[in-house]
């Protein structure tokens, strides 16, 4: 729960990403994945690559760090909207519209990813980043980005 505090507060401070860090994107993306990375808010691609940059000893991640919760561009909520989503998605009471589309961001992302050719790994990972790792994916490649993903 601790990195989703510290998300918040990263989503109120985000800065557009740096010219390093614009070329650490496009030399880890296909042009139409760049598209696709470029289309999420600053705050989420603040995140992305701060995501990518922890897995970059693994290269074969970066791709799927970097394009993680690219399901959330789909849906238009802010950090208060975000926020209020998660927490009342602890609850386990019913929830919808942008709410439920920002708590299903994962198989959103999974799709979209799938339909750009992502590889296998940014797709998977993108649909189950919440949970366990799905078959055939190496489980410290999983926990690596899990790690990552919520330091």
């Amino acid at each position: 729960m601790f990195h989703l505090v510290k998300r918040f507060f990263g989503f109120l401070t985000a800065t557009s990403p740096s010219p390093r860090d614009q070329l650490f994107v496009s030399q880890s993306l296909a042009p139409n994945l760049q598209r696709l990375f470029y289309a999420q808010r600053i705050e989420d691609q603040r995140h992305a690559i701060t995501v990518a940059t922890r897995v970059r000893g693994r290269p074969h991640l970066v791709e799927a760090a970097l394009m993680h919760d690219i399901g959330k561009t789909t849906i238009g909520l802010g950090a208060f909207g975000r926020a209020f989503a998660t927490l009342w998605g602890l609850t386990y009471l019913p929830i919808w519209g942008e709410w439920l589309r920002y708590l299903s961001h994962g198989p959103i992302g999974a799709d979209l990813l799938e339909a750009h050719n992502a590889t296998a790994s940014a797709v998977a990972f993108a649909r189950y980043h919440s949970g366990v790792p799905p078959s055939g994916f190496d489980t410290n490649d999983w926990y690596a980005l899990e790690d990552a993903d919520h330091a």
